[in-house]
């Protein structure tokens, strides 16, 4: 029996390489991977550039399916796929002939309708079937899936809709804010570089380890990126941060604050921080991927994990 194997780390708790997923592929049987590792990393761009006979790379991510396609994936596992199948194997055929006008615009279309495939409630599924005038995602009547799965999320109220749980893991969880769309924009992002706290890096050698070259090198390359944004208008600000820092809280009317710490060992240490201004979380994903590359020792880039937060706006108000 044919398998196909999944390689989701932020549920895992395990990265595999580019070389690792190659050897996986020999193995007897398996004959494709779903492939959704959080983003398009170096180890993916590789996988693609590379990729073994007679094997299927498989976008596991809704938001990453259209760039996977681009850069060589077979094909895609994706809950949205149930609501516009017809559109998404347009999709297919569009990136594999080639066709990148019809390509791209809808795959940015179908990014915005991944944000509408969570699995909904049993309560959000009653009141989406139930309600005056509802029609379950499909279609009919001349619309399109993309078209009439928005229709349902603009019927079916948030207060019905069950957050999504975190799946455990030691090394990353899956982000929760919604991908940003027209409706919903999310502009500012901040970029949190740990340097301890976070996941293990690729390269795991200490800053203090470095020489002064590499970490000039590593300076400047942080100054490049910042440079570069700023002349396309998306960088806003950014700072190194020193290791020291104080706990402080309340203590009570009249009294002094309470200081602790620092615990300069054991609690985690952002190295610094930066603030971008983009106009989609993709692209607030592509740029921390970038920042990622960053050299480190032996002049090697970095592949550390950086923390990408949105700035929280208010949210939208929701009519019934």
């Amino acid at each position: 029996m044919p398998l196909v194997a999944y390689h989701v780390p932020y549920r895992t708790g395990q990265q595999l390489g580019a070389d690792t997923l190659r050897r996986l592929a020999r193995l007897p049987g398996l004959v494709g991977v779903k492939h959704a590792v959080g983003g398009i990393d170096a180890d993916t761009i590789a996988l693609l550039a590379d990729p073994p006979a007679d094997f299927a790379v498989l976008c596991g991510e809704d938001a990453y399916v259209s760039p996977l396609l681009a850069l060589g994936a077979a094909g895609g596992i994706l809950a949205s796929a149930h609501l516009a199948t017809a559109d998404y194997a347009d999709l297919v055929t569009a990136w594999r002939s080639g066709d990148v006008a019809r390509a791209r615009p809808l795959g940015h279309r179908l990014a915005a309708l991944s944000a509408t495939a969570r699995p909904p409630s049993a309560a959000a599924r009653h009141a989406g079937s139930h309600r005056p005038g509802a029609d379950l995602p499909g279609r009919g009547a001349g619309r399109t899936g993309v078209r009439a799965a928005d229709e349902l999320q603009r019927k079916i109220s948030r207060r019905h809709v069950e957050k999504p749980g975190r799946a455990p893991s030691s090394v990353r969880t899956r982000p929760q804010w919604p991908v940003p769309d027209k409706e919903h924009p999310m502009a500012k992002y901040l970029l949190l570089k740990h340097y301890r706290g976070g996941p293990t890096p690729l390269y795991d050698v200490p800053m203090d380890q470095w020489t002064p070259e590499e970490i000039s090198a590593h300076v400047q390359y942080m100054r490049d990126f910042a440079a570069r944004l700023e002349e396309t208008g998306e960088f806003v600000e950014g700072q190194a941060l020193s290791p020291e820092g104080t706990f402080v809280r309340y203590d009570g009317e009249g009294r002094p604050p309470v200081t602790d710490g620092p615990f300069a060992e054991t609690k985690d240490l952002i190295a610094g921080w930066m603030v971008i201004d983009v106009d989609t979380y993709d692209r607030a994903l592509e740029l921390a991927g970038e920042l990622s590359a960053a050299p480190g020792a032996g002049g090697k880039p970095l592949h550390e994990w950086l923390e990408v937060r949105p700035f929280l706006n208010e949210p939208p108000t929701i009519s019934e």
